[in-house]
């Protein structure tokens, strides 16, 4: 993923040790100074040194002892949740989520806003800066930490330097460095990514199973595209636009024209966009019951999705052919990259459950190699909603944890002037 730190000072080469002590306290997996030396296999006066410094820069404190298999009891280490907290926000075609959490990641309260459909930079990241403002000016009391970093997802792929790419004809976002805005105003360190990827790294995140090491995860909203998890790491390909998989060719329709310029991409078929599109034209022709009466500007893909879920033929037709068209598409990316777990996500795909995830389960099994199919679990996303933030989040505190910026912490420490600003 992308990061900028504009901002930020410039830091010595990264501390290791100090990175690997704060994890094992993170992760519970060693919890006082001599499981740490246990774990490590660093000498105790490393590991006491870098606790200390973790106790100075208030990301570890020290609570009451444990028991003693021999001599003075041991203090337990914990890590402080509460020593900062981070902004992030998922940016939609048609709409953005916010929200403010502690360093483990916990959300602790979100925001929603809509944006013109097509916005630019200008318009989508003011708005997203006037919903972290409300967020800051709200925050609950785990969340007054100062604001240590910021995490952003943006429609469509961000190159290797970080900057943009345009998702639409004169959108105006190539070359847009969202990381430079962010860090201009807040004076934190930014990352950057796909919205796509930042939703898989959420989901597999509120995850437990091994199957997230090995993940697509596909949203599903006004347009599709698809998160990949490979061994565990986010795989972006060589310039930033893994992923694509709306714009995958699916059907020789002619008259099936996406908005990149080619005909019969899987987004014609399956899109929110493409979606409300045939539910119009269902309500039109009156075959939809359940869409009848409704003005069509009032139309959107989540009532197509309503109507078919309530029982609605036209609506129901219409999603089976989303569904079809998605099979298809996932059942080429099986074949192709071999997942153990497959989610459906995003606005649409979240509510659509097994209107979706069931004909996607038959393609893949019909048309999958079958090695690649008898343990792949297909499933709907567990929370749609706030994957985008939990993942743009976890990216930000995993970015801020690592050696570079703990260091960059440290001088913070040593000399107050450097620390960032509260937000």
């Amino acid at each position: 993923m992308s990061k900028r730190l504009a901002s930020t000072p410039p830091v010595a080469s990264s501390d290791t040790h100090l990175e690997q002590v704060l994890r094992l306290i993170l992760e519970g997996s060693a919890n006082t100074r001599p499981d740490l030396v246990r774990v490590t296999g660093l000498s105790r006066k490393i590991v006491i040194q870098r606790v200390d410094q973790l106790i100075a820069m208030s990301l570890v404190r020290e609570g009451p002892t444990v028991a003693s298999t021999g001599g003075r009891p041991p203090g337990r280490l914990d890590f402080v949740a509460d020593a900062g907290s981070v902004l992030a926000v998922s940016l939609g075609a048609t709409g953005l989520t916010a929200a403010i959490t502690d360093l483990s990641g916990h959300v602790l309260a979100t925001r929603h806003r809509r944006l013109p459909l097509g916005a630019r930079p200008d318009v989508a990241l003011a708005a997203a800066e006037a919903v972290f403002t409300r967020l800051l000016e709200d925050r609950p009391t785990k969340a007054r930490g100062p604001l240590r970093g910021i995490g952003v997802g943006v429609l469509g792929p961000v190159g290797p330097d970080g900057l943009t790419m345009d998702t639409t004809r004169d959108g105006g976002w190539a070359g847009f460095s969202v990381a430079d805005w962010f860090s201009s105003k807040y004076n934190v360190p930014v990352w950057v990514d796909n919205e796509v990827n930042m939703m898989a790294a959420g989901e597999a995140r509120e995850r437990s199973t091994d199957g997230c090491r090995n993940m697509l995860y596909v949203k599903m909203g006004t347009g599709i595209g698809a998160g990949l998890i490979s061994d565990g790491v986010l795989y972006r390909g060589a310039s930033g636009v893994a992923g694509e998989i709306g714009h995958m060719t699916i059907s020789n329709d002619r008259s099936l024209v996406c908005w990149c310029g080619n005909s019969g991409c899987l987004g014609t078929l399956a899109s929110g966009r493409a979606i409300t599109k045939f539910g119009i034209a269902a309500m039109r022709k009156g075959d939809s019951p359940f869409l009848e009466g409704m003005p069509p500007r009032q139309i959107r893909d989540e009532h197509i999705v309503a109507g078919a879920l309530a029982g609605d033929e036209a609506c129901a037709q219409i999603m089976a052919r989303a569904g079809e068209a998605l099979g298809l598409a996932v059942a080429g990316a099986t074949n192709l990259i071999n997942p153990a777990l497959i989610v459906i996500g995003g606005r649409v795909g979240g509510k659509a459950g097994h209107l979706l995830t069931e004909p996607v389960r038959q393609s893949v099994d019909k048309r999958s190699f079958p090695l690649a199919t008898e343990s792949l679990q297909i499933e709907s996303s567990q929370n749609a909603n706030i994957a985008g933030v939990a993942g743009s989040a976890d990216t930000v505190i995993r970015g801020l944890l690592s050696g570079e910026q703990l260091e960059a912490w440290q001088t913070a420490v040593d000399d107050p002037s450097m620390e960032p600003a509260a937000g």
